[in-house]
């Protein structure tokens, strides 16, 4: 930067001391941050008259939002602007800059992107017009375009080729003729375009819907045999564990027929053991019946004999 004018700065109507308070009430307190702001604002008045200048450190740099904005979005800013602003009459430089200001401030989209884009022809525009073109192309953009940077740009560009087979004090007229021409030959061009867009965007929802809508028969038929798989399995361990209590079962029940088959020879032993003793017992009792006999016999006859 010019250091010459840097020190005209800080010199100018006690700008060190306004500055400074301005900068810490908006909680810029570091000398870093003091020095890119300062910067920032050198850098633009480079770009204006000198003698608007003394407006611009007096009045316009301390109504910047520099704390709401940001250091770096202020110094954003003055670059777009400057360039514009410089290429205009010097009666015309802050007027200019303040409707680039409101137009990036009010803008939905990136307003900086519109100011670059006609920075890059404005030395097409004759001079003493470029203000009123620059408010046709906004007035332009935010009431036709929708703020549609891309649609804008290529209508203007058919149009700035044009601008030097124009007379100079009628561009800005021209403009807005052409303008008003292009949309009206070109609404059913729009039209399609837009019909075009709709059936497009209807395409793809029905695709999209589509898509969902497989995706969630395949998530239920996947579901559907999954749970089916787990049916089999369960019915696979219902059967086997029946088949586990039916062998136990049958184990069971040959178990009780073997019981009752050994308890029935248990009790046929155990009555022919007791059949064989009641003989025994009915022998011994005979034979002891006989001796008894005998010994009466024999003692009847020796009472005889006496």
């Amino acid at each position: 930067h010019n250091p010459n004018l840097y020190k005209l700065v800080l010199k100018h109507a006690g700008f060190k001391n306004r500055f400074i308070a301005f900068t810490d009430r908006k909680h810029i307190k570091s000398y870093y941050e003091k020095a890119r702001l300062l910067d920032s604002y050198n850098s633009f008045v480079e770009h204006i008259d000198s003698t608007n200048r003394k407006i611009f450190f007096n009045d316009i740099a301390f109504q910047l939002p520099v704390r709401n904005l940001g250091i770096n979005e202020i110094d954003r800013r003055l670059n777009a602007i400057s360039t514009p602003v410089s290429k205009v009459r010097s009666y015309k430089q802050l007027t200019l800059f303040n409707k680039l200001w409101k137009f990036i401030k009010y803008n939905p989209n990136d307003g900086v992107a519109l100011i670059n884009y006609i920075s890059g022809f404005i030395e097409k525009i004759p001079e003493n017009v470029r203000t009123e073109f620059i408010e046709n192309v906004f007035h332009e953009y935010s009431a036709n375009y929708n703020n549609n940077l891309s649609g804008l740009k290529e209508t203007t560009n058919h149009f700035v080729d044009k601008i030097s087979q124009l007379e100079p004090s009628r561009v800005p007229i021209a403009l807005k003729t052409y303008y008003r021409l292009y949309r009206e030959n070109n609404i059913e061009h729009v039209l399609e375009i837009e019909k075009i867009n709709r059936e497009y965007e209807k395409t793809l929802a029905n695709i999209e819907d589509q898509y969902h809508a497989d995706l969630s028969q395949a998530e239920s038929e996947y579901n559907h045999a999954i749970y089916r798989k787990k049916d089999l399995k369960q019915y696979s361990y219902i059967g086997i564990a029946a088949g586990f209590v039916g062998l136990l079962l049958f184990s069971l029940v040959l178990l009780i027929l073997s019981m009752i088959r050994n308890i029935n020879r248990l009790t046929e032993a155990m009555y022919e053991q007791n059949h064989n003793f009641q003989n025994q017992l009915n022998q011994v009792l005979t034979s002891e019946d006989k001796k008894s006999v005998h010994h009466k016999q024999d003692t009847d006859t020796k009472d005889n004999t006496k």
